[in-house]
């Protein structure tokens, strides 16, 4: 593994002989593995590890925070440790759980790498991480496989070329003890699905190489990736007419000036524009680029909605994309495998081939006969089925239920064509869809932000 690690750094120079490290400890293999090269092989004197805790696991969190500690006065290196509440800070932005605690992570390493003037922040994302993370792209449909980068500004991985099996071998080899997270057996999360499903059977269809294999061309397409992309951030500063301050959250682009380019820049100059609204570019996916660059081709006036309480517009020559006024309809497709945040419930709606999320409210649809679905605002002509009474109109099941006139307007939907699957507000399931016979269901879940 060393020399392997050693030709990593130098290929993507990602440190020298007198490099000064920050290097995030969790306790486990990876980064346990790489603090000890960094300490006995690596020809470096100055390192700080950094431990977070986030506070979800209770007493194994606990353990993990004392065997990084007892690790460290091993090796006769300082520990600077920080505990949050991931779960409280997750619900605050309306965030995922797992993008709160990665957004943590890297912000207290930057924070301690400024404290001590430190030059780079050393993690150990390893091949495994790499292949695991371009799958999840590809199931969002992000559009492009971009993987891990191997250095990213201050952020360096030096076992980003290494498979997750020799990492543990080389624990063997030093009689280096590591922690073990339970929640990585837990398969409601997407990429554990991935690493203790989808990846073993791989594996045991195509070869041990098969790994390597998927890795280089991650390589290759990141690399290709990087290049088109910084071509798109040339172009798009002509395209963005303005932005406003981060706060208003809104800019516009040129349709003539976007039309100028091949459809790859494109994408990429919208991706840009989504991340500079939204403030990060995590969750785009290709549905919602090319959903954009179809206004295009619109008459003005015609919208497109977007997560996170965004909207799209074709105003005359540009396409503005701005935060939704409360007084607009809400409409976002609603795909297989992705997740549908609701602002004015702060919940999110997905739909999914299996259970995801155990403790959601879960309704089982019939495959054989949902569409295309959509989680929108009310429309003329829509209808709910119950099997007591047949079919019903909206507007009649409102006023049977005595639902006030502004609640009617707010009320949010999911749906079929015309046919309402799902009321948001009380969680009023249509009978239409349930499964019969030997169909493979759907499910569709509900849970809170």
């Amino acid at each position: 593994m060393t020399s392997q690690v050693m030709k990593t750094i130098t290929k993507y120079a990602m440190a020298t002989s007198h490099t000064s490290f920050v290097l995030g400890l969790s306790g486990g293999a990876d980064s346990v593995s790489l603090l000890h090269f960094l300490r006995k092989t690596y020809p470096c004197s100055l390192i700080v590890c950094v431990h977070v805790n986030h506070g979800l696991r209770g007493a194994d969190a606990d353990a993990d925070a004392d065997a990084c500690r007892e690790f460290c006065k091993k090796l006769d290196v300082p520990l600077i440790e920080y505990k949050e509440d991931v779960a409280a800070i997750a619900k605050r932005d309306g965030i995922s759980i797992e993008e709160a605690g990665r957004n943590l992570r890297y912000s207290c390493f930057e924070q301690t790498r400024m404290q001590f003037g430190y030059e780079k922040i050393a993690v150990a994302h390893n091949r495994n991480d790499v292949v695991e993370t371009a799958l999840m792209q590809a199931f969002r449909g992000a559009g492009a496989l971009r993987g891990i980068r191997p250095v990213n500004g201050h952020v360096i991985r030096p076992l980003i070329d290494i498979e997750r099996a020799e990492i543990e071998a080389y624990c063997r080899e030093n009689a280096l003890e590591y922690c073990t997270d339970a929640t990585n057996l837990d398969n409601a999360h997407t990429r554990n699905r991935i690493r203790n499903k989808l990846l073993p059977i791989i594996t045991q269809e195509f070869g041990p190489s098969a790994y390597a294999a998927l890795a280089r061309m991650v390589e290759v397409s990141a690399a290709e990736n990087a290049f088109l992309d910084n071509i798109a951030k040339n172009s798009y500063d002509i395209c963005a007419i303005h932005v406003q301050n981060y706060a208003q959250e809104e800019l516009s682009l040129d349709i003539e000036a976007l039309l100028q380019h091949d459809i790859a820049i494109r994408r990429r100059i919208v991706r840009i524009g989504l991340a500079t609204v939204y403030g990060s570019s995590t969750n785009i996916s290709f549905a919602h680029v090319d959903a954009i660059l179809d206004l295009c081709g619109n008459i003005s006036g015609s919208m497109v909605t977007l997560p996170q309480n965004f909207v799209a517009e074709r105003v005359y020559e540009n396409i503005c994309i701005r935060k939704r006024r409360a007084s607009e309809a809400f409409f976002v497709n609603l795909s297989k495998g992705e997740a549908v945040y609701v602002p004015s419930y702060r919940k999110y709606i997905g739909l999914y081939d299996c259970v995801t999320k155990e403790n959601a409210f879960t309704m089982l649809l019939d495959c054989d006969i949902i569409e295309k679905m959509q989680v929108r605002s009310r429309l003329p002509g829509d209808t709910i089925r119950f099997d007591a009474v047949g079919t019903k109109k909206i507007k009649d099941y409102f006023i049977d239920k005595k639902i006030p006139r502004h609640q009617r307007k707010t009320a949010v939907f999911v749906a079929c064509g015309s046919d309402i699957v799902l009321i948001l507000d009380g969680l009023v399931k249509s009978d239409k869809f349930k499964p019969v016979g030997n169909s493979c269901p759907l499910y569709l879940q509900v849970w809170d932000a």
